[in-house]
């Protein structure tokens, strides 16, 4: 199993999640795609006032003076050792499209 690239180690405990929860993490994801395009609409709406404002990138970059590009994403298999299965279980239900074989 790798998650963006990294292979994890295979004694690292993966539980199926129930699907209240899955169910509970869908709903969660749809309403965040649901914020965003509502943002997207106010930033259409309003294009004049937001062109001023920041994208992602340009945050980073303020916030990380000098630092380069922002870094591909990553995952600490030490912090996910420090996680409940559960959480691990969570972790890896939120992060599946990343998840390969």
């Amino acid at each position: 199993m790798k998650i963006y690239g990294k292979e994890i180690p295979a004694d690292l405990e993966f539980p199926e999640l129930d699907k209240q929860t899955k169910s509970e993490i869908d709903e969660l994801h749809a309403q965040m795609l649901r914020d965003e395009q509502r943002r997207a609409e106010f930033r259409e709406r309003h294009k004049d006032w937001c062109s001023q404002s920041l994208t992602s990138e340009e945050v980073w970059q303020h916030m990380h003076p000098g630092a380069g590009p922002r870094p591909a994403p990553s995952v600490n298999v030490d912090a996910l050792r420090k996680f409940s299965p559960r959480l691990r279980a969570i972790f890896a239900y939120i992060y599946r499209e990343e998840i390969t074989y």
